[in-house]
Formats: C-alpha cells, structure tokens, sequence
C-alpha cells in the first residue's frame, strides 16, 4: 500500500529573511546574522529569537541548509523554515537535507528557490513521534561527527604549535648563521623540497576509464573531493596512470595550489594531484611541514606572482630551511600518538558520515520504520 503524502506547508511555515542594513553589520555583536553561505556578521537586533532552519534562497548558494538554534537574523538571501506545533524541528532539517533543494531552483542564470515550491513538496507523512526518533538517530550522528571533528581540531592545533616553535621560531635556538633566506639555527642548511621529498605528479588517465561504480582503483583528480584529513572516495579508474601510496601526503598542483590531504590507501591520482613522501623516514613530519606552509601557497596565489599552478620543477626546487634529521625524527617520535588518534578519529569520522549518509534516505522513504 503507497504511504501517505504530505505537503511541506503542513510540516513549516516558510518565509523569506528580511535584509540588514550594511551599517549594523559588525565583527562583534550579540547576534549573528546569516546569508545563504552561513554566518556573514554579527549585528546588535534579533530578527528570530527561536530556532529556524535556514535555506539558501538564491545564486550560487541555493539550497544551503543550516539549522540555527540561537537567536539571530537573517538576511533576505534567505528563506527560513519555521516548524509548525506537530513538526518536529530536527527532523524537518533533515528532510530539508534529504531534498538537496538546489535541483529544485528556478533560473540557471541566477538560480532561485520560492517558497512556493517549499510548500509544494510532497514528503511521507509520519507522526511527531516517528518524527522525534528520526530527528534524535540522525542529530546524534552529526553531535559525534562534529565532536570528532573537533577533538581533532584541537589535535592538529597542538602538533602544529609543536612544529611551529621548533621548526619556524626555532625557539631555544642560541647559535644562528646567515643563509640565503635568512638567519637559521647552526647545522641547519639551505635546500630544496626535492632534497627531502619523493614527488611523483598525477597524470590523467583516459577519460573512458572513469567510473562512480567501483571498477578499478580510487581516483583523484584535483581538491573536489578533499576533507578534513582523507578525501572522500567518489571516482574511479580502470586505466590508472600515476598513484599515490598509503601515508603519502597528497598536494594540489593546480589552484588553489597546496591544499594537502593524506592518502589512507592507495589511489590513483590526475594532473591536479601531486604525491609526496619522505626519502629517509616516512613520519608525520612531512603532513605538519605542508601544512605550515598552505598559507604561503594561498599568498602566492592572491599576489598573483607565483602559481595559478605548479609543475614538478617548481615543487622540486621550492626553497626551504632544512633541520638535522634528528630533530625531524624526535619531532616524528613525539607527535606520532596524536597523528594516530588523527588518523583514527579521521576514520570513524568518514564511517559514521558514510552511515548518516546511507540511512538518511531510507529513514525519510519509510523503508527503515522506527
């Protein structure tokens, strides 16, 4: 028998946001004001004192979803959802998730969502109390990825304090020498990337060999499928050309140049990729040195006087203070455990995304019943 359909105007009241004057836009502020790319200021009003859910309404943004817990404002780039009294509000954002709204806009220009095609959507209908345990099984999920998240923010903010004392305000450091890039600690010398590092460029394989159904190896192309640590597997490759191996540190050669994840497996990687790994001592080193270093890629590119790209000459021979490997092997000895737990949380993160991700349509088509 076809469950019944429910149109979204009997789950939420929709209405567009209503704009903010540029003068009470502020860096500090009691409340903060949302667009369709999230929070964009802070403001001294409140426009909404309960929680909402907020849409993006239009351009390259529609479609967004963030659920707003706080009182706050938002701007009429908008659309907010308000739940009504039998609607249960974290449940309404995940429907509003599950719909990915973006292929419903109007408008290829400038795309566009209104609210009557909000309220036009038909959805399953379910009580308040299915409602609840749908909302409570998938909140929890996001509270532990979140929480993982952010434990391993503050895991990679200590190993990169560590390396930034030691390997760039060299503290402790009494006895210095003159080098071509200034004064470094003694010992020290002036080399190249290439000196310290295997770089293996990516090379695209033939476009007919690229798959979503799991035929061949991994396959990565570029930044487009980057996380926080790993990137998310989408594509693959039956005629691989260029790989990176497990433990390699990946890195973007084309814009934006130096963005790094790291390999958790062996995959195949295209001309937006490069591979690079340690010569004498595969240790987490290399991931910290990198990432100490994206942001000098970004200026160079906001400058606009090195790299919309980077070839392997240029990586090869990028210039660097190199530290006596001793150094590099107790920094690798003391940051090791936390790279671990890194690593791990990295890979309870992607499986209980991949498991959120997996029941969020099952739970809204009724197939799973709770």
């Amino acid at each position: 028998m076809k469950s019944k359909q429910v149109q979204l105007s009997k789950l939420s009241k929709f209405t567009n946001g209503k704009f903010l004057p540029t003068k009470e836009r502020q860096t500090i502020g009691k409340f903060n004001v949302y667009g369709a790319n999230g929070i964009i200021a802070k403001t001294e009003r409140c426009l909404y004192e309960k929680p909402v859910i907020v849409i993006g309404r239009v351009g390259a943004n529609c479609g967004t979803i963030y659920s707003v817990k706080t009182a706050s404002w938002i701007t009429d780039n908008c659309i907010v959802s308000i739940p009504k009294s039998e609607t249960d509000f974290d449940f309404l954002f995940y429907v509003l998730k599950f719909l990915k709204l973006n292929r419903l806009a109007v408008g290829s220009a400038q795309p566009l969502l209104t609210q009557d095609i909000l309220n036009s959507i038909e959805i399953i209908s379910m009580t308040l109390l299915q409602q609840q345990k749908i909302g409570k099984i998938l909140f929890d999920l996001d509270k532990n990825i979140q929480n993982l998240q952010n434990q391993n923010y503050t895991l990679e903010q200590m190993a990169q304090a560590i390396f930034q004392s030691w390997f760039v305000d060299f503290d402790g450091v009494t006895e210095f020498e003159d080098s071509e890039l200034g004064k470094i600690p003694k010992r020290w010398s002036v080399g190249n990337l290439g000196d310290i590092c295997e770089i293996i460029m990516g090379s695209s394989p033939p476009g007919k060999s690229y798959n979503e159904v799991g035929d061949g190896i991994i396959f990565f192309q570029g930044k487009t499928d980057f996380g926080d640590f790993f990137p998310t597997p989408r594509m693959y490759c039956s005629m691989p050309k260029r790989f990176a191996e497990k433990n390699d540190v990946l890195f973007t050669v084309r814009a934006p140049v130096g963005s790094i994840n790291v390999a958790k497996e062996k995959y195949c990687i295209g001309r937006g990729l490069a591979s690079l790994r340690l010569k004498e001592n595969h240790g987490c080193f290399l991931y910290f040195f990198l990432k100490d270093l994206e942001g000098k890629w970004n200026e160079f590119e906001a400058d606009g006087t090195v790299f919309g790209s980077i070839n392997k000459d240029d990586l090869s021979e990028f210039k660097l203070a190199i530290s006596p490997i001793e150094l590099r092997t107790k920094f690798n000895n003391i940051i090791k455990p936390i790279y671990n737990l890194i690593w791990e949380n990295n890979l309870n993160y992607q499986s209980l995304t991949q498991t959120r991700d997996a029941l969020l349509p099952k739970l809204m088509s009724g197939e799973i019943r709770v």
